[in-house]
């Protein structure tokens, strides 16, 4: 059986993540340099403290770079996004945000796919008896093959349209 040491076993969730978010910084700053690899480990680790939390890197401005905390749209999951940020040390080279902020629509790379906003459109259908209004995501670029990474590009897509309409932005 091991035993922790006591300063470790005492330590939140949310401690414990941003200690190895400090022993992974440079990794993490530079993660285009093995993106898979180096987002996997940084999911692995935000899971630790919630499975429904997730995060975007921001590009590199002024030798600074975000850090986004999101709860992925789950309600249940909003008071861990705002504990992991209020825990959050004071970095140099970070912005810590909490919650995706509203962005103009922006190209997304996902999953080695890239797809510009301006060439995504959705179809909106009737809604049924039940409210569910369907929708139809075009890609002009769509391969079946790929149509889980095509799924998260359009919840990111459709996502920040409907932050900035609900938020009136």
């Amino acid at each position: 059986m091991a035993f922790l040491p006591s300063s470790l076993s005492a330590k939140s969730p949310e401690q414990r993540f941003w200690a190895w978010f400090q022993k992974n910084e440079d990794r993490l700053f530079t993660f285009e340099r093995d993106q898979e690899k180096t987002s996997d480990a940084l999911a692995t680790e935000m899971r630790k403290v919630d499975k429904s939390l997730t995060f975007e890197f921001g590009p590199v401005s002024n030798g600074k770079r975000e850090f986004v905390i999101s709860a992925d749209g789950i309600r249940k999951a909003f008071p861990k996004v705002t504990s992991l940020h209020t825990a959050a040390p004071v970095f140099d080279r970070w912005v810590v945000i909490p919650f995706r902020p509203r962005r103009a629509p922006m190209d997304i790379d996902y999953g080695g796919i890239r797809v510009k906003a301006a060439t995504f459109r959705v179809l909106i259908g009737k809604a049924d008896r039940s409210s569910v209004i369907p929708l139809m995501m075009l890609f002009p670029s769509f391969d079946s093959e790929y149509e889980k990474v095509y799924r998260g590009i359009a919840f990111l897509l459709l996502d920040g349209a409907l932050v900035g309409h609900l938020t009136g932005m």
